[in-house]
């Protein structure tokens, strides 16, 4: 055994290989190495997940490797100038909707929300941070990850800078914002469409309406014409009758 092969066993395994290895390791005289052995760490709940899903799923590991390349490219282009803010917040939708697709398969003990958190926050950390990748990848965590900012190292959970949580969290209200002034835009906007086409087609009918009414008056006039001009005639033949007594 190694510690690759200790480290991707069930969780609830790990001290009982970790023991048996130990005692082989005596066995056969390598004490330095057996107490090396002795003294690795069980992983934590979400830790073991993520090694699990390093040796289960390696292409959606490899997507999200992919698309964490991508969102940090999106990044630098955003802070040299020549990136925008539409390409950056797409490439963090698909780095997340990696890191979804690999929390869609996680299974593990214990695997409470608190846990799924941890587990997206290595993910993150891994799809971002170039020493988080390494340690995800090599599939021997003890403990979770989380990314700490731009392009920087990763932290123990337990040490990430509150202000790296802040910024997170302002990010996350600032998506949130943009979502809902988005919703409410698109609201407006067909309110305003539907207001319109009742408007054209109550306009076509009045249209409609009044090229009747013109039809029926021109009809009318012709009719008042030509019994006028009947009219002028019989009392042009009554003038000269009357004319000729």
């Amino acid at each position: 055994m190694d510690e690759y092969e200790l480290y991707g066993v069930a969780r609830e395994q790990f001290i009982t290989e970790r023991t048996a290895w130990v005692k082989v390791l005596r066995a056969d005289g390598r004490r330095e190495e057996a107490a090396r052995v002795a003294a690795l760490r069980k992983p934590s709940v979400a830790a073991a997940t993520v090694n699990q899903l390093v040796r289960t799923e390696p292409d959606r590991l490899a997507a999200l490797l992919a698309a964490g390349d991508a969102l940090r490219a999106a990044q630098a282009r955003m802070l040299s100038g020549d990136g925008t803010a539409i390409e950056l917040r797409d490439a963090a939708e698909r780095e997340r909707s990696a890191v979804d697709a690999l929390l869609s398969v996680a299974t593990g003990e214990g695997m409470s929300g608190a846990v799924s958190d941890r587990v997206a926050g290595t993910l993150h950390a891994a799809a971002l941070d170039t020493d988080a990748r390494a340690q995800v990848c090599a599939g021997q965590l003890v403990e979770e990850l989380q990314h700490v900012g731009f392009g920087g190292d990763s932290a123990r959970s337990h040490a990430a800078p509150k202000r790296a949580e802040e910024r997170e969290r302002t990010e996350q209200r600032r998506l949130t914002e943009e979502r809902r002034q988005a919703r409410d835009d698109e609201r407006d906007a067909r309110r305003r469409l539907q207001a319109a086409e009742r408007a054209l087609a109550s306009a076509e009918e009045r249209h409609a309406a009044t090229r009747t009414a013109l039809k029926d008056a021109e009809h009318k006039l012709a009719e008042a014409r030509v019994e006028a001009e009947a009219a002028s005639a019989a009392h042009g033949t009554a003038q000269r009758a009357l004319d000729s007594l």
